[in-house]
């Protein structure tokens, strides 16, 4: 059976909630509808991403920014 997926973080958008989650994989899922499953809309390996990563929906959930920060230094990525 598959690992369960650990909620990391969350953001609304326009579309519903973007969730972010950790467990075999980590996910970047859209949850539209209660009872629905959510699609991934992007996958990384295990261990991509840091502990406590943020979400910054853009302007009309066009883009996302996602922050990779860990410890003293961090990133960012914006997925589109």
């Amino acid at each position: 059976t598959a690992e369960p997926q650990r909620l990391i973080s969350w953001a609304l958008h326009p579309e519903g909630l973007l969730l972010l989650t950790r467990g075999e994989r980590e996910r970047l899922l859209l949850w539209r509808s209660p009872g629905v499953a959510a699609p991934p809309l992007a996958e990384w390996p295990l261990g991509t991403l840091p502990e406590f990563a943020s979400l910054s929906p853009g302007p009309k959930g066009r883009s996302l920014f996602l922050e990779l920060s860990a410890g003293a230094q961090g990133d960012l990525m914006e997925i589109r």
